[in-house]
């Protein structure tokens, strides 16, 4: 398989979710199973190698090297994990070298401190071994201690099994590492291959002891089946790997940087859309997005992005929703907070905030705290599963601006406990304590079919003026960045578990538009979340034919 074909095949399919990735495991695993080179009949058959190896082993034995000289048993094909070429060999995995389970010296030894690196788990990554991560050691643990000699290959088997690396330089290792040393020099980088591939990791970890952590002993490892082809071929096997690996590591560069400009050329534009103050600026700015809809904001993360610029552009003024001649609430406001019936106590005021500058000039902003009717925390009671006679809205039942019904919990309440707690139409409720500071102020619409249930102790439900505030546009501003980053400012603890109070809430800075202005708001947003719910679709949809498609070219391909 030249890299023209490989392109032309395969180069699509690494532009989807975890392509690249596939694209190296299907290399791999083609690899093992002889169908990546051409067989060659001129090939000498992997069964000349095993006479080699056992000649090899026989040596080692009468030199005291090996224990006892156990001859290579070729595994029958009937048990064989798949089919392999005829000119190949089903052996065990310890039948090729020298295996071995590492150790760690004492520390009182006197073998630490020197040259040869003691490898750990932490020191093997990406099939490769860093070994400035390593302590030294000196000579002596030839003696002591566990010591592979060069090369070797080195495989953790306890915790993340399957981590693997050839060691190139002599080098010793902890209890975590099983190694072998082939007898066979030349066959280290198809060993490597092998072991590396979807084949031999998911028998590596099938075979593994779970109990806390995952085990596989040396003895279990050794045996496990190798598909061993002849040494000209191995050769052939491993420069065509390297080929396709480095075209892949091509593949994701150009992937990677294509992603990261396009990210910046977003990141930009939405920037700029809510930075912009002029209308014609805003057009234009608007403008450039929509040109580059389906190219720009093609994966989940830039629709996110999205969103959070529409919230933005929204509660700035900036969506087009804006009419100049409409009234401004300020004198509403003043009447509203002489009439309120209980002051608020707002005493974490962000004398700094500067959010909401930019805002039309027939806008006003204030703190929640004059528009605020009530604000009150919810129930400390116990619920359970079909426990009482009244539903409990709880923080899963927060759903996005509005109430999700999938998964209530209940108790029993007097008429007394119920009408203290008790929820009205365009009340809102907001998350007050959360170990996640992004859920902390995660606010739900009540709607009149809402009305039946109560709320738990984790939530507060505010309700606001209905002269100054349409609920469903205060939802959304809550959701906006600059709302989120005070929100997040007052709620991040130390601790693990972060909270607003209600005077924090009472405290927060939010912009007013004319009533008019936030239903046209609110419509606006929705439309554009229609929009953008529509691109996540599209995408998802994407990224399963994607996968669909790898899948079943992967099946395909080991099948032929």
């Amino acid at each position: 398989m030249d890299k023209e074909i490989f392109l032309n095949e395969f180069g699509h399919l690494a532009q989807g979710p975890d392509g690249i990735k596939k694209l190296r495991d299907l290399i791999l695993q083609l690899a093992v199973q002889g169908k990546l080179v051409e067989q060659d009949p001129n090939d000498e058959p992997a069964s000349a190698l095993l006479s080699d190896i056992d000649k090899i082993k026989a040596n080692l034995a009468e030199n005291g090297v090996l224990k006892k000289n156990k001859k290579t048993v070729v595994l029958c094909e009937d048990i064989a994990p798949f089919s392999i070429p005829k000119s190949w060999k089903w052996v065990a995995l310890g039948d090729l070298g020298i295996t071995q389970t590492g150790s760690t010296p004492k520390k009182i030894s006197n073998v630490w401190g020197g040259n040869i690196p003691f490898v750990k788990p932490a020191c093997i990554e990406k099939n490769k071994i860093d070994y400035s991560m390593a302590e030294g050691l000196s000579s002596e643990i030839e003696q002591e201690g566990r010591f592979a000699k060069a090369p070797s290959l080195l495989m953790v088997c306890i915790g993340t099994i399957g981590k693997s690396a050839i060691a190139r330089q002599d080098c010793s290792f902890n209890q975590q590492i099983n190694s072998i040393t082939p007898y066979v020099t030349k066959t280290i980088d198809f060993i490597n291959i092998a072991t590396s591939s979807n084949y031999f990791q998911g028998l590596a970890w099938a075979e593994s002891s779970s109990t806390t952590i995952s085990i596989l002993n040396k003895g279990k490892w050794e045996k496990l089946p190798f598909p061993l082809p002849p040494l000209a071929e191995q050769k052939r096997i491993v420069a065509k790997v390297d080929e396709l690996m480095a075209l892949c590591d091509e593949l994701e560069a150009s992937k990677n940087a294509h992603t990261a400009l396009k990210k910046d050329c977003v990141a930009s534009t939405l920037h700029h859309l809510s930075e912009a103050s002029e209308k014609e600026e805003i057009k234009t700015n608007w403008s450039i997005a929509e040109g580059n809809f389906n190219n720009w904001f093609d994966n989940l993360e830039t629709v996110k992005n999205l969103r959070a610029t529409i919230l933005q552009l929204a509660v700035q003024g900036k969506l087009g929703t804006n009419n100049p001649d409409e009234t401004s609430l300020s004198l509403k406001l003043q009447e509203v907070a002489r009439q309120q019936k209980k002051k608020i106590k707002a005493d974490y005021v962000n004398t700094e905030f500067t959010g909401w500058d930019d805002i039309p000039s027939n806008w006003i902003t204030t703190i929640l705290a004059p528009i605020i009717e009530q604000i009150n925390y919810g129930t400390s009671k116990k619920c359970g599963y079909n426990a009482g006679n009244v539903n409990v809205y709880r923080i899963p039942n927060i759903g996005k601006w509005e109430v999700d019904t999938s998964d209530l919990k209940s108790t029993n309440f007097d008429d007394r406990e119920f009408y203290n707690l008790k929820l009205e139409t365009g009340d809102i409720l907001l998350i007050r304590s959360n170990g996640s500071v992004n859920l902390v102020g995660k606010p739900a619409l009540i709607k009149e079919s809402d009305l039946s249930s109560l709320y738990a102790g984790y939530l507060v439900r505010i309700r606001l003026s209905a002269e100054i505030f349409n609920p469903a546009y205060v939802v959304r501003l809550l959701t906006s960045p600059t709302m989120r980053t005070e929100i997040e400012s007052y709620g991040r603890s130390t601790s693990g578990v972060n909270n607003i109070n209600s005077r924090q809430i009472a405290s927060l800075p939010v912009p007013i538009p004319p009533l008019e202005e936030q239903k046209r708001i609110v419509s606006k947003v929705d439309e554009l979340m229609s929009l953008c719910d529509q691109l996540e679709s599209q995408i998802k949809s994407s990224e399963e034919l994607n996968r669909d498609l790898m899948a079943s070219l992967v099946h395909h391909m080991l099948a032929a």
